[in-house]
């Protein structure tokens, strides 16, 4: 049918001739902002500015009453920009100022243009920070022993700083530094970092009292101003205060440098003896003003909008469910030669086959292509100022494929394992959209001479490497490439530029034909400059021909993207075919309808669904009986999906106790309504480069989705119309509990009247789980990382996940060692105490010993310990001979490990512990290899059977008896004759998972499935970066902020981890409760080791009695956990069928039930 078009937004004029209008922007709910200012700012000073501030009254914007959070800056390169309105509030007031940072050349004028007006965007999460020109504290913020905003530095057991309660100035805290005896001088401090600007005239001051300081450099404050990588150009240093004094002030006054944006300013301890406070610290900066705007006048755009489809284009019992979507040309041209990429496996949270979809495009039904978890299809010329509207029908019998996957290393994080979704591509589809106006390569399929350039980069046409052959798979000719072994060295093959429009995002694909793998490159680069580039690597695994596909998008000023088929190797031989680069207009947003919405006469379904399978607000009913079947010890789930097609304000959810016909009853579930926390883009390492801080890090394939993960301890809720609510009730069977079925009755009430009444049944089985588990599930304790949203304490923590089978990675009481006159001391009391509880009462199998974690970690030296560095000179010791330890940190060292290992004996718990040496260590780093080796030999010398545990994703055949535990990665860092190699050689195994856990997946696949590969490898178990490490509200976004981390020392870049990884809990006290918060995640990784406990009883039982249907399931479970494998950020691809994994379980527990009895 075709569409009818309308005026959807009528605006008295549309303005596009001065700058195209930007679209599409952060989180803008799929469609065009339909309203712009342009800023014309003009800078004043004798010298470029970046990140200038400057403040627009928002009246002279037309922004009162505006969302203030839903404004959208943009600058003249197409960049985002971080802004804040003063004063803040929810809606922009008549007194608000626009906050906006400003980049401009000396006495040049630039752009901004500020978008308003859309209902559909969605707030964004982050502020800009405004430097701060008046700063005071006495340090009475807060109750941690750190300020909120200050670090430290050079601290241990004897430099030690505090927040003094008892010696103030001022107010009743100050800070404190002590130094215990046998100390040496180090530069102990506080510290604080605010941006400034050049020019600015400061004032900086604070006071310092002293009590019996001897030695060093004595107390007092220093200052760095300068250039943020290299703040320490030109310090100032106020110190050389010694000996008992009371409370003297200490001041700095200047002018900031014109390379300088960064202050830091802190305190100083560097003595052999003593103490010292420091309070009633003063910061002020005076900037003069060098910005100045001029508004011009507001813009609107009008666009033409067809109306979306009513009735159904397809048969409704074959195709009952479809995505309407838009796809809009908001320039001042027609556009054609574009491609458009629906994220369908994204929108749909399942990996089907194209046989599951029909699309149609303007009314017309449109053949497409399945490419890397993509739906692309070729659009029709869209006229200036107006939009095409699309359908995607879902057939009713749809599955998950299954198909095998390759992998690539996608950045420098060892678990940064990208999946290449390029199998099954389908060739018919592929070559259309390859000979379709679209495509900017010229010669695609290499029919001609045409479009490429040939052989070697720098030694051009001397040595013939490439060719235009006969063959190939898209024609009658393909490209070969063949270098000689004895080439000299030069990047030699094909390579052609294409031009390109900086904001925008371009589909790079092929083929190749190779017996080996095989890089593809890309350089992204400005015209003008192409000596400066990006480069992107696509890999490519197999034998024969097979594609490659990447995204690219062109950051500003870059206007050109040149493909480089090209090899380095002497003796590569490889075909090329098919070449596709094409502009991708992204799909962000899609409206979900369901012909069951339309058709149910049930005003209220509820169903069960598969534990391991998330319900969001678009997924449907299914039929069946509401029933979980456990064993005695065990808390299996019963999650509910709840829709309507009324909206119920609020809705109850009553349980009843499951009783069984005798009358013995389970205890009541627990009932918990499933929140939704918003995520931004698909999970990745977010890289953010040297994106400056005031600036909006855009990751890419940005669109804003809810995704399900707390589980609320309520049980009323708001349900919307046609919109899927979960409800996950905790089901458990005690130790005692009598083997059968129990019964009990669901209820749902709205203003006290039941609207829905519904049977379920629990079956217990008749043998029960171990009170421990049997193996280790090991997350790092990130209590301080975020604390301000905790008021839980790390033992109350450790207690809530002991209840869900898993551990902190250390006991949070540390032993805590000192030097006296040389010796090595320790005091283990609090240690003692809460370890009787990890190893007694909760029965933990391991724990990473408390002295030694990550003494290094990625391309880092080892750390000091007890104030001795390990190596002679200066951090981070350039070009030191890394197997050489100074002979002072061994003897302290092997002192401390001596002490903490004899007690241990003394306590019988020397079995628990690993010394964690050395996290995700970078082997390609110069020296960190001899490095391992020296720590470990020094550690071994003195306690040979100490265990040392490194993170090493895969085998390094240096270290082979050097380290007792392995950190492996099962995604495909190490295969199955590595593991083997391991085993064989008797050292331990632990499956390591940064980056694996995160929140955004369709089902919580490897959060179940890792039992299951400890088991299958004979491997003990597994280890993850963090339980709590919390950067935001977690309850409000399941995204993280973005910071700063070098993972070789002086190379710092921005990044974001994944969405959700590293933590698997909530704060309480965020949604007004009490405690702790669990996640339909942290429920699955439970669920998972109570499932390793079914295998392991299985498989003994099968051993004892020759099971032959024991030995059958068992070997079908395997089977779910292949080496190598698409990893925890893609269950679908992980975990294709969901409901296989829950079928073996029950069918292991009858069979275990049956053996037991």
């Amino acid at each position: 049918m075709k569409s009818i078009w309308t005026f959807l937004i009528i605006f008295t004029y549309c303005v596009l001739s001065a700058a195209e209008w930007h679209y599409p922007l952060y989180l803008d709910g799929g469609a065009p902002y339909p309203v712009r200012h342009q800023v014309v700012i003009t800078n004043t000073a004798k010298h470029n500015v970046e990140g200038e501030i400057l403040r627009i009254p928002a009246r002279e914007l037309g922004l009162i009453g505006t969302p203030s959070r839903k404004i959208r800056v943009v600058d003249a390169e197409g960049c985002e920009l971080l802004y804040t309105f003063h004063p803040t509030a929810e809606t922009v007031t008549e007194d608000a100022e626009l906050i906006l940072p400003v980049k401009a050349g000396a006495e040049k004028s630039t752009s901004l243009w500020i978008y308003s007006g859309n209902s559909a965007a969605w707030s964004v999460p982050d502020e800009l920070t405004v430097p701060q020109t008046d700063f005071s504290t006495s340090f009475e913020e807060g109750t941690d022993r750190l300020p909120p905003g200050w670090n430290e530095a050079y601290t241990d057991a004897l430099h030690r700083n505090f927040r003094s309660d008892s010696v103030a100035r001022s107010g009743g805290k100050s800070l404190e530094t002590r130094l215990e005896a046998g100390a040496k001088p180090n530069w102990v401090s506080f510290s604080r970092i605010i941006p400034v600007r050049p020019g600015s005239r400061y004032t900086v001051s604070g006071w310092v009292k002293g009590e019996n300081i001897r030695g060093g450099f004595g107390a007092g404050y220093f200052l760095h101003i300068g250039p943020r990588n290299n703040l320490a150009c030109a310090p100032q240093n106020k110190w050389n205060n010694y000996g008992t004094f009371d409370w003297k002030q200490i001041e700095f006054t200047g002018t900031v440098p014109e390379n300088a944006d960064t202050l830091r300013f802190g305190t100083v301890l560097n003595a052999e003896n003593g103490r010292a406070w420091f309070d009633d610290v003063k910061i002020k900066l005076e900037a003069p003003q060098k910005l100045s705007f001029q508004i011009m006048p507001e813009e609107q755009l009008q666009l033409q909008i067809p109306k979306s489809p009513t009735t159904w284009e397809f048969p409704e019992s074959q195709w009952p469910e479809r995505y309407l979507f838009t796809v809009y040309n908001v320039t001042g041209e027609t556009k054609t030669r574009q491609l458009c990429s629906f994220p369908v496996n994204r929108i749909t949270r399942a990996n089907y086959p194209a046989s599951a979809f029909r699309l149609m495009v303007g009314g017309e039904q449109v053949p497409f292509l399945m490419i890397d978890a993509n739906l692309l299809f070729e659009l029709p010329p869209i006229p200036s100022c107006s939009a095409l509207q699309c359908t995607l029908y879902l057939a009713k019998e749809r599955r998950n494929s299954e198909s095998k996957v390759s992998l690539s290393q996608a950045s420098l994080s060892l678990s940064d394992y990208e999946v290449n979704g390029t199998a099954n591509i389908d060739r018919k589809n592929y070559q259309q959209l390859m000979t379709s106006n679209a495509n900017l390569i010229v010669n695609p399929s290499f029919e001609t001479d045409a479009g490429w350039q040939g052989n070697g980069e720098r030694t051009g046409n001397k040595i013939r490497t490439t060719s235009i052959v006969p063959g190939g798979i898209f024609g009658k000719r393909k490209a070969l490439l063949n270098i000689p072994k004895t080439a000299p060295g030069d990047w030699y093959g094909f390579r052609q530029a294409i031009p390109a429009q900086s904001g925008k995002t371009y589909l790079i694909a092929g083929w190749v034909e190779s017996k080996d793998p095989t890089n593809v490159y890309l350089h992204v680069f400005a015209k003008n400059n192409p000596g400066k580039f990006d480069t992107e690597l696509i890999n490519t695994v197999g034998n024969n021909w097979r594609p490659f596909v990447t995204y690219v998008t062109v950051r500003p000023p870059q206007n050109m993207i040149e493909l480089h088929l090209t090899s380095n190797e002497g003796g590569k031989k490889c075909a090329y075919d098919g070449i596709l680069a094409a502009e991708i207009i992204p799909v962000s947003t899609a409206k979900f309808e369901s012909c069951s919405d339309r058709n149910s006469k049930d005003f209220l379904r509820i169903w069960q669904v598969n534990p391991i399978v998330k319900i969001f607000p678009d997924t449907v009913s299914a039929e069946g009986p509401l029933s979980v079947s456990l064993a005695r010890n065990e808390a299996e789930g019963l999650q509910l999906a709840v829709r309507s097609n009324q909206i119920y304000p609020k809705l109850s959810v009553t349980v009843s106790a499951p009783q069984n016909a005798e009358g013995a009853v389970l205890p009541t579930p627990e009932i918990n309504v499933i929140g939704y926390v918003k995520i931004d883009a698909e999970s990745r390492y977010f890289q953010f480069g040297d994106t400056p801080e005031y600036r909006r890090c855009v990751p890419v394939g940005a669109r804003g989705e809810f995704y399900p993960d707390p589980l609320l301890p309520e049980s009323e809720f708001r349900l919307e119309p046609e919109s899927t609510q979960g409800i996950y009730l905790r089901i458990c069977a005690p130790t005692d509990a009598a083997p059968g079925v129990y019964r009990g009755e669901i209820l749902f009430q709205t203003n006290g009247t039941t609207v829905k009444q519904l049977p379920y049944t629990v079956n217990v089985w008749n043998f029960a789980l171990p009170t421990h588990p049997g193996v280790a599930a090991i997350f790092d304790d990130r209590h301080e990382t975020g604390k301000k949203f905790k008021k839980y304490t790390q033992m109350e923590a450790a207690a809530f996940l002991a209840a869900h089978r898993i551990s902190f990675d250390e006991i949070p009481a540390k032993p805590v060692f000192r030097l006296e006159n040389g010796e090595v001391k320790a005091d283990f009391t609090d240690f003692d105490r809460a370890a009787q509880r990890w190893f007694g009462e909760w029965g933990i199998p391991y724990a990473y010993l408390p002295v030694f974690r990550e003494l290094f970690g990625w391309g880092y030296p080892p750390k000091s310990f007890l104030g001795i560095p390990p190596y002679e000179g200066e951090w981070p010791y350039s070009g030191v001979n890394r197997t050489k330890l100074t002979p002072e940190y061994r003897r302290v060292c092997q002192a401390a490990l001596k002490l903490m290992m004899n007690h241990l004996r003394e306590k019988g718990w020397q079995e628990h512990f690993l010394l964690y040496i050395a996290d995700e260590p970078h082997t390609s780093v110069p020296g960190i290899k001899e490095q391992m080796i020296a720590l470990c030999d020094m550690f071994h010398e003195i306690e040979p059977e100490v265990k040392i545990y490194a993170s090493t994703w895969g085998i390094v055949p240096e270290w082979l008896g050097k380290l007792d535990v392995w950190g492996v990665g099962v995604q495909g860092q190490i295969s199955e004759k590595n593991l083997k190699q391991l085993r064989d050689s008797g050292a331990g195994l632990l499956i390591t998972t940064d980056g694996q856990m995160c929140l955004d997946t369709p089902y919580c696949a490897i959060e179940r499935l890792l039992p299951l590969y400890a088991w299958k490898y004979g491997i003990a178990g597994y280890e993850f970066w963090g339980a709590d490490w919390l950067s935001r509200n977690p309850l409000e976004w399941g995204i993280h902020a973005v910071h700063t981390e070098s993972q070789i020392p002086g190379h710092p870049s921005r990044l974001r981890y994944p969405n959700g990884d590293g933590y698997i809990f909530y704060p309480g006290n965020l949604a007004g409760k009490g405690g702790l918060i669990s996640s339909i995640r942290l429920e699955s990784l439970r669920d998972g080791i109570e499932d390793h406990s079914y295998y392991t009883l299985l498989d003994t039982l099968v051993r004892e009695t020759g099971d032959r249907e024991g030995a059958r399931l068992l070997e079908a479970v395997k089977a779910l956990a292949p080496l190598p494998n698409a990893g925890g950020r893609k269950s679908e691809l992980l975990l294709p069928d969901p409901n296989k994994l829950i079928d073996l379980r029950s069918r292991i527990g009858e069979t275990i039930s049956r053996l037991s009895h």
